[in-house]
């Protein structure tokens, strides 16, 4: 079937192990491979390999892919609402240790204008 590279019918079964032989979007996977790999039947253009069935977007994948971003920001949301209070604490001990550092940095300042006046006199 695709002796043109080596590539046969088998060889794309093992690949596409995971759907049924029946299915719609197995048989265009498989046809669109042959007309790749195939010297006779293959594609003449971008715009017939685009125009292929393999690459048609059908309502339910569109369906498919926003369900997808749903879930996808539930998970980041529900994240977000069990992980608050561990941020909150995070971000509340960051402000400590910079207040702590701004404290530092006016004692230090102090001591070394103490320093400096011990010195001239």
């Amino acid at each position: 079937m695709m002796n043109w590279n080596g590539l046969t019918k088998e060889e794309i079964d093992k690949v596409l192990t995971d759907l049924d032989p029946s299915n719609e979007q197995r048989r265009h996977a498989v046809d669109f491979l042959t007309r790749c790999l195939g010297k006779e039947v293959g594609f003449h253009s971008m715009g017939e390999v685009l125009q292929h069935p393999a690459f048609v977007i059908r309502r339910g994948n569109d369906a498919e892919m926003r369900a997808l971003v749903g879930d996808t920001k539930q998970v980041v949301d529900k994240f977000a609402r069990e992980n608050r209070v561990a941020l909150d604490d995070i971000r509340g001990r960051v402000i400590g240790v910079a207040a702590t550092l701004d404290d530092m940095r006016k004692k230090l300042a102090e001591f070394h204008f103490a320093t400096m006046k011990m010195l001239e006199t």
